[in-house]
């Protein structure tokens, strides 16, 4: 489990452009996007109107994304 607080994965994360894989960034951009291996193991991307299970987790960060793939919100669960 990550030792961040969910206040401190949101101030790291919502706001950014959510990118998979190794998709090119340029230089300027590097501080606007966040990158799926920047996040923890077992997290969760949820875009909009994606159904999930119901199932708890304590320790997976759920990352919400628009549809312009902008995190909006971040939670454990």
């Amino acid at each position: 489990m990550s030792n961040k607080s969910v206040e401190d994965w949101e101030a790291q994360l919502v706001g950014k452009k959510f990118v998979r894989g190794n998709m090119s960034i340029s230089a300027e951009e590097q501080d606007k996007v966040v990158r799926e291996t920047d996040l923890p193991a077992g997290h969760r991307v949820v875009p909009p109107d994606a159904m999930v299970t119901m199932d708890f987790k304590p320790d997976r960060l759920n990352v919400y994304i628009d549809h312009s793939s902008i995190v909006t919100s971040v939670k454990f669960g």
